[in-house]
């Protein structure tokens, strides 16, 4: 017959809390004096590459694509970048405790976009897209001073989305062609319009020389506000929407996108006199 004591532990064998903590400072000690000497002996390229082979074996196992997208790409603009920066700002969630505000100048609307870190969901057909925003800083080149050197830091931005690995061919054939048209029309809608004319003064003592004025055209009046016919409104109106619309047409052509009749008024009228 089993007795209760052979089944409960001999408490006088327990080791005290006093040991036990001893113990794990001890052992903590000595994990950061070998991670430590591993730092000062290793290379810095083979730790990145016992870390980067670990993270991959991991992620072989993961049902998730994670894609990763940079500020610039060579030494031009990465376009899909751009794109995602206005199309995210759209995104930020009421609930969302940080974000940046920005107005640059001559524009008359506020503008949003992701903090530092932070990261998003956006739906698209019934898919999720996780986006994260990071930053971080990087060394870029070593100068030298009387002193030494000194190392210039950098920051580089970048996204990283995940989604589920059978949606990647609709990232690329939908989703990302989505995100670009969108940013494209946010961007139009807050393009502030100029008026830009020729500096015929200074064109007439410089030849040659085309010096250009500009002023910000915001005109309080709007067709609402316009005495006019009404069916002479509606035509002109009904011109100009698919005249909007067709720009992509005018630059495939090669033909200039403008209305020249809304300044000089129609052809033959003798109004550019």
């Amino acid at each position: 017959m089993v007795s209760v004591s052979n089944i409960l532990p001999d408490h006088g064998n327990l080791p005290s809390a006093k040991t036990i903590v001893s113990t794990a400072a001890s052992l903590a000690a000595s994990a950061m004096v070998i991670r430590s000497i591993a730092r000062d002996l290793i290379p810095y390229e083979f730790q990145q590459y016992v870390y980067l082979s670990i993270h991959s074996f991991f992620k072989s196992f993961s049902s998730e694509i994670t894609l990763i997208i940079e500020e610039s790409s060579g030494l031009s603009t990465n376009q899909i970048y751009k794109a995602a920066e206005i199309y995210l700002g759209t995104k930020i969630s009421p609930n969302t405790n940080k974000f940046m505000v920005a107005m640059p100048k001559m524009e008359s609307k506020i503008s949003t976009s992701m903090a530092k870190n932070q990261e998003i969901i956006d739906e698209f057909k019934g898919v999720s897209f996780k986006w994260r925003q990071i930053t971080r800083q990087v060394e870029s080149t070593r100068s030298a001073s009387h002193s030494g050197q000194y190392v210039n830091q950098q920051e580089v931005r970048y996204f990283e989305v995940r989604f589920h690995k059978k949606h990647k061919q609709m990232v690329f054939e939908s989703y990302f062609p989505y995100v670009l048209m969108e940013s494209k029309t946010m961007k139009e809608e807050k393009k502030t319009l100029k008026i830009h004319t020729l500096n015929s003064e200074h064109f007439r003592r410089y030849s040659g020389d085309y010096s250009w004025n500009s002023i910000k055209l915001d005109h309080p009046a709007t067709f609402d506000t316009l005495a006019m016919d009404e069916k002479l409104k509606k035509m002109i109106m009904d011109d100009l929407d698919m005249f909007v619309r067709r720009r992509d047409f005018y630059r495939k052509v090669g033909k200039a996108w403008k209305r020249g009749y809304l300044l000089y008024g129609p052809p033959g009228t003798g109004s550019r006199a």
